[in-house]
């Protein structure tokens, strides 16, 4: 939106006056704030305006309508309903979970609706049909499915409604006939499909219960569960008896370790000791060794060595000597022989200390026994944890088997199921799908005179109103003061009516002269309302485009001032196409371009109105300057100097000078002459005036520094 302000204080500055006016602004409103739509009182203009293309098109479209519906041959349309997954009695036969397998296979989709119309159904049927009814067309029937349902509803148009209603009863025999055979035809190739898996299934199963019966077999696998709660048990009892032994062997060796100190030998020695002490042999030549060595004793303090009975002794002590040795290696052996067994002291019967060399011995032999239980316990130990470690692999390996097993059975037994169902299905002879509704009467669909006259008004008003608002909005022209208002927020200083002026631009009917000359005394008015101190000398009347009415506004709008009693020249501005002398029927020899290329007096060429409805107050006071004789260039015309210098002149002469101007846009002619003039007022046709044209007017006026006091909007034609 654009907005421009002036004060009238620019008038005074103009006219050397120092007078105080109110300020006045307008505003050129953008389209743009237009565009969100039409509102009501828009509307209604809009359909005055065009009230008679309305009822044209309403009255085009209504008859267009009734004539249709007279000429338009007689239709009749009929349909039936059809059930596509229906429950007979032949399928409570078979299983329940038939109908699961089914229920993907039965629905209806686009592509079984396909099916349905083409040649390979319809083309039996059209056969049918040429029989009873020659040349005719073949029948296009229309199947459309209903929303969430397995219901088809298949209807038929044509001219003849018996033939009509014979299409949608072969029709209906047709798609039934089609749902048994494709049941029948999907039930027997799916029985040879199980009938050829089923022998590799049956394999697959023996396969599996073989490679199981070998895993238990070389696994000894039986019941994984028990067996393995007795490994484990097995387990720590081994575990138990390893602990156990070896604490008894920890007791045992600290018994032994303890006799061994106090009796100082070897087991080895002890041994042989024990074993001695056991044999009466031993022991009795022992004792029969001690009794020499008494005898030896006692008769070595009495006599010398080589005494006879010495010697004879010390022989006997030799041979008990050998016989013991021999005894020994008999008692011991090659292996406990060659053990020093200490004198023969140490062998002397003493119950203590062999009973300790027993302990001693028995201790040895009780720890050769614990080791060796110890071991075998460990190793025992070792081959069960071994077996704990790898029986988990074990069943796992059994599981996959079982479960491999498991499912090859249920694939078996399934297949085997769904082949006795499938046998079932194959013996069925009712048709799975059904009519639920049969063909109705055929119904005559062509429109009544009385649906056609309702749509054909209603649809020509509004196609005809749209037009009318179609055409109004290209038109983009402005048509009451209100849109001026709306649109750019222009003072209306005055509205002209509408009034026919004959070809010499004479009124032709007497009776609206007096409303309209009271309109420029009203236009006049507002503008006097406005120049209060008289600080208006000249006005300037511009529009933005030809033929907006600002010649009439001029002249009439001086004719009044002169009435008024103002002494007013009106000036023909318009160097291009001047009207003010053929409205006038004034001579055009001598005017402005005259005054201006040439050294002329303006009161030698002005001419006084005195010719045109004498009798008024304006003869005496209104002055006509025409345009004179056309230049080539009138732009270069009003860049003289001297037009300025003509205004002035003009001002001290006259009290009022209104100039009539070429149009605004796309000439210079007017900016040039508003920079020597107080005021300008615009010139609006309504009906005429583009909407578009006066808002770059208005733009290009915010450059110039002579003020709008507002707008005449002008209704008349010629």
């Amino acid at each position: 939106m654009r907005k421009r302000f002036y004060y009238q204080q620019d008038l005074v500055e103009k006219n050397g006056h120092s007078h105080q006016f109110l300020p006045s602004n307008y505003t050129v409103e953008s389209e743009q704030g237009h565009e969100g739509g039409l509102n009501l009182g828009e509307l209604l203009r809009v359909i005055r305006r065009r009230i008679f293309v309305i009822l044209i098109g309403t009255t085009t479209f209504t008859t267009a309508a009734i004539v249709f519906t007279l000429t338009s041959t007689k239709s009749y349309v009929a349909k039936f309903e059809l059930l596509t997954e229906p429950i007979t009695p032949e399928d409570k036969v078979a299983p329940d979970d038939r109908y699961k397998r089914d229920e993907t296979s039965n629905k209806i989709d686009e592509t079984k609706v396909k099916i349905l119309q083409s040649p390979k159904l319809m083309t039996p049927i059209n056969e049918q049909v040429q029989k009873y009814y020659p040349n005719s067309k073949p029948p296009e029937l229309k199947i459309k499915l209903l929303p969430n349902t397995q219901i088809l509803e298949v209807s038929y148009q044509d001219t003849n409604p018996e033939k009509v209603l014979f299409v949608l009863n072969k029709a209906a025999e047709a798609y039934l006939k089609y749902s048994l055979e494709e049941r029948q035809t999907d039930t027997k190739l799916a029985i040879q499909f199980v009938e050829r898996q089923l022998p590799l299934l049956l394999r697959q199963v023996e396969i599996l219960q073989a490679k199981l019966q070998t895993f238990r077999q070389k696994s000894g696998i039986i019941n994984a569960e028990v067996q393995s709660q007795q490994l484990a048990s097995e387990l720590d009892q081994i575990v138990q008896k390893r602990l156990d032994a070896e604490t008894q062997l920890n007791k045992t060796q600290a018994f032994y370790d303890s006799v061994q100190k106090q009796l100082g030998l070897e087991v080895n020695e002890a041994e042989a000791v024990s074993a001695l002490s056991e044999s009466p042999g031993y022991q009795k030549l022992l004792s029969q060794l001690q009794d020499v060595e008494a005898k030896i004793a006692t008769k070595s303090s009495q006599y010398t060595d080589n005494d006879p009975g010495i010697q004879s002794l010390l022989i006997q002590q030799q041979n008990l000597l050998d016989l013991m040795g021999k005894e020994k290696l008999r008692v011991l052996g090659n292996k406990l022989s060659s053990i020093n067994t200490g004198s023969s002291g140490s062998f002397a019967t003493n119950s203590a200390r062999v009973r300790e060399i027993q302990k001693f011995v028995d201790a040895a032999k009780q720890i050769q026994i614990l080791k060796t239980q110890i071991q075998f316990f460990s190793r025992v130990e070792s081959d069960l944890r071994q077996k704990v470690k790898q029986f988990p692999i074990l069943i796992r390996q059994e599981d996959d088997l079982k479960r491999q097993l498991k499912i090859s059975v249920d694939n078996l037994n399934h297949f085997l199921t769904k082949r006795e169902t499938l046998r079932i299905d194959a013996a069925q002879k009712q048709t799975p799908w059904q009519i639920l509704t049969p063909p109705n009467k055929p119904q005559n669909v062509a429109p009544s005179i009385k649906i056609s006259l309702l749509y054909g008004t209603v649809l020509g008003l509004l196609l005809s109103t749209g037009l009318a608002l179609l055409t109004d909005k290209f038109n983009n022209v402005l048509y009451n003061l209100e849109e001026v208002k709306e649109k750019f927020n222009l003072p209306i200083l005055g509205e002209i009516p509408y009034i026919k002026l004959g070809n010499n631009y004479q009124f032709t009917n007497k009776q609206d002269i007096s409303h309209f000359r009271e309109s420029f005394h009203s236009a006049y008015t507002n503008i006097s309302l406005v120049n209060k101190e008289n600080a208006i000398r000249s006005l300037v009347v511009i529009s933005a485009s030809p033929r907006d009415g600002k010649s009439t506004i001029a002249l009439y709008l001086a004719q009044t001032a002169a009435a008024m009693g103002k002494r007013v020249l009106l000036v023909d501005a318009n160097l291009r196409n001047p009207a003010i002398h053929k409205i006038l029927d004034l001579p055009n020899r001598q005017g402005l371009s005259n005054l201006i290329s040439e050294e002329l007096h303006f009161e030698n060429v002005i001419h006084q109105f005195n010719n045109y409805s004498q009798g008024r107050t304006y003869e005496q006071n209104l002055f006509i300057l025409t345009s004179g004789s056309i230049p080539t260039n009138p732009t270069m015309f009003f860049s003289s100097p001297k037009l300025q210098i003509l205004t002035e002149q003009f001002k001290q002469v006259f009290d009022l000078i209104i100039y009539d101007t070429s149009p605004f846009l796309g000439f210079a002619d007017t900016s040039i002459l508003t920079k020597f003039i107080d005021a300008s007022i615009l010139a609006v046709g309504l009906g005429k005036t583009n909407c578009t044209a006066l808002a770059q007017l208005l733009e290009k006026l915010e450059f110039s520094s002579t003020p709008v006091l507002g707008a005449i909007a002008t209704i008349f034609k010629k």
